[in-house]
């Protein structure tokens, strides 16, 4: 992070980005129950910033509703999930983030089955100069006193991620190779490749293969779907290179997925 004490272009960023906060004024964001309050894995003053890596392999909240002293950044790299908050419902795909105040209670929805994420936690503190300047006064003090709070969701660039994310889940089964998703974002197939791992952690191949396993493994779980008809359904025009995929990816065949579902379900 650039030093943002007595830099007037952090200054001038921070006037143009007002929109990502909201003034509380005199009415100041009240603390939810202490009994919610999460200490775990927080900021200690040898340490004001932790970094956490999550995954995730079960649908539904990850966790139960809790809040912290300090803000912190979540940011998806693989999968989908919902941040329920004090804002609503955020939805969140690889690539995107969204900032949590302090006392704000939140929970996690994971929507698939992967879901990797990382958590930011970090000391206000640890933002504040020896002494005060504007950003200080302006920005950092309000948030500590809860006069001043984010507003959630930081999206990545919609123009690229989200038009190609609806691009690739909508159709799995088509052709969608580099060429293809390159054209469909008028660029080229080399700045495609640099960007779209930029912004979405991972390449476009890899983010295609992993929904394309997702979403097999949705269809595998039906009773009257078979191993050929969930791989042509999601682009793969050869079973048994779907079979290998599958593999690699889930650790057990399609069939081996399909009996052990079956299995689980007359549990």
């Amino acid at each position: 992070m650039d030093s943002i004490v007595g830099n007037k272009d952090a200054i001038s960023l921070c006037r143009d980005d007002i929109r990502r906060f909201d003034r509380l004024g005199e009415e100041r964001m009240k603390r939810p129950d202490r009994t919610l309050l999460e200490e775990c894995d927080s900021p200690v003053p040898e340490l004001p910033v932790a970094v956490l890596d999550r995954h995730k392999t079960r649908p539904g909240p990850v966790s139960s509703k809790h809040w912290h002293e300090e803000p912190q950044f979540i940011l998806l790299a693989t999968g989908e999930a919902v941040v329920h908050c004090h804002s609503g419902p955020e939805r969140l795909g690889p690539g995107e983030a969204i900032i949590l105040n302090p006392g704000e209670l939140h929970y996690i929805e994971n929507l698939g089955t992967e879901l990797d994420y990382t958590i930011v936690r970090f000391d206000l503190g640890f933002l504040a100069s020896a002494r005060p300047d504007r950003i200080q006064l302006e920005y950092i003090r309000p948030i500590a006193e809860d006069r001043l709070a984010f507003r959630g969701n930081l999206h990545s660039d919609p123009t690229v991620i989200g038009p190609l994310r609806h691009l690739i889940d909508d159709d799995l089964a088509s052709d969608l190779e580099l060429p293809v998703l390159a054209a469909a974002s008028n660029m080229s197939k080399a700045y495609f490749c640099r960007l779209f791992k930029r912004l979405a952690g991972m390449s476009s191949t890899e983010y295609i293969t992993r929904k394309r396993i997702e979403r097999a493994k949705l269809l595998l779980e039906k009773e009257d779907c078979g191993v050929s008809e969930a791989a042509f359904a999601v682009g793969f025009n050869d079973s048994g290179y779907f079979s290998r995929v599958f593999k690699r990816w889930t650790g057990m065949s399609p069939a081996e997925f399909k009996r052990q579902t079956k299995l689980h379900g007359t549990e």
